[in-house]
């Protein structure tokens, strides 16, 4: 297919779920991609399976379909595997054989209400498909990849993508922000679980939006995140609440100011290797922090003082203890006041987990 022809085709990305998996999604080309006759729906076959749209509703109403899903291939990550190549990598096709389990009940519960959760920052989910172990995803397209992307692996793309200016990282840092308090703040309140750079997409507007949201089933949360992001009662405890997402967010903001994966283990030292705590030990003078920061960012004087109220803010979003985490409202009143310096009539002075940023704001 020609590019020209790819650029007009209305695109979805599958999210491709399996039994204790890790998530692993492939391009949908919903109406001209070419297929194999052997691809092609067929109606009425004994392995028909329903997939429900987006329009229904959680009490079970909306409108279905059935579709024949053949099985994905038992090989992963070989060429023949290879559905495309878009710009932040290569896309698979893939399957794990994993005695853990993730519930077709828990999923089939899930799933409904994850398509009605609507958001300018939420990737929205559109479909979903189940045929025995399978769990496909349909999502909205996201043109510019994820977050990681732009952070970590421009290099790999220099002259296709650059790395990310600081006020484009403070928007999207304040997309995201928005993005996890609105799971917070539903009547079905949704923790992500699972947040980090990978799980943030990004459009040809370079706005964020939070993908992978409300998966887990609680049962393989921790063997399926990167450790670097998690909060230690999450790590140790799998104990679920919004406080591990602000923990995680902070994790995400250190990466922001810094361009560092949350885990190196290439580093020779232990405190090198594990982010937050060499972040901590580098703000403890100006000099060790300047040293800290993306060597890529232009620094002024402005930026500087930003990106000094964005390291505070992520110091108290990885405190220890969950009650020292302020709650991700908190943390979207000081991001967009940097975001947006002229709206700042948003911030509320009176919250006491913020008061060194509230104090520089002011």
């Amino acid at each position: 297919m020609e590019n020209n022809d790819i650029q007009n085709t209305t695109t979805s990305l599958l999210v491709v779920l399996f039994a204790g998996m890790l998530v692993f999604f492939y391009l949908y080309m919903r109406n001209k991609l070419k297929r194999s006759p052997s691809d092609h729906v067929k109606m009425g076959s004994e392995d028909d399976v329903k997939i429900t749209t987006a329009s229904s509703n959680v009490n079970g109403g909306g409108t279905s379909e059935t579709y024949s899903h053949g099985s994905i291939g038992p090989d992963n990550f070989r060429v023949k595997n290879i559905l495309c190549r878009i710009g932040f990598g290569t896309v698979y096709k893939g399957e794990f054989h994993d005695e853990t389990k993730f519930g077709v009940d828990y999923f089939k519960y899930k799933i409904p209400v994850l398509t009605q959760v609507r958001h300018t920052h939420l990737v929205a989910l559109s479909d979903y498909f189940l045929n025995g172990n399978e769990r496909i995803l349909v999502h909205e397209y996201m043109p510019q990849g994820t977050l990681s992307r732009f952070l970590f692996d421009w290099k790999e793309e220099a002259g296709i993508i650059k790395p990310l200016e600081w006020a484009q990282r403070l928007i999207i840092a304040s997309d995201v922000g928005i993005g996890v308090a609105h799971l917070h703040a539903l009547p079905q309140m949704i923790v992500h679980t699972d947040l980090k750079p990978s799980n943030i997409l990004l459009g040809d507007d370079m706005r964020a939006k939070v993908a992978y949201f409300g998966l887990d089933d609680g049962k393989n949360s921790v063997a399926a995140t990167k450790l670097g992001h998690l909060a230690p009662e999450y790590a140790v405890l799998e104990r679920v609440t919004t406080k591990i997402d602000v923990y995680s967010f902070g994790v995400i903001l250190m990466q922001m100011i810094t361009g560092r994966q949350a885990l190196d283990q290439n580093l020779p030292d232990d405190d090198q290797q594990h982010l937050v705590r060499w972040f901590r030990r580098m703000l403890i003078n100006k000099d060790t922090f300047r040293k800290a920061i993306d060597p890529t960012l232009d620094l002024n004087e402005e930026t500087y003082a930003s990106i000094g109220i964005m390291a505070e803010l992520a110091g108290h979003c990885t405190a220890v203890e969950p009650y020292q985490r302020p709650d991700m409202r908190h943390v979207v009143n000081v991001l967009s006041s940097l975001a947006n310096p002229d709206n700042v009539h948003g911030i509320d002075y009176g919250m006491t987990t913020l008061p060194k940023a509230v104090k520089r704001l002011q």
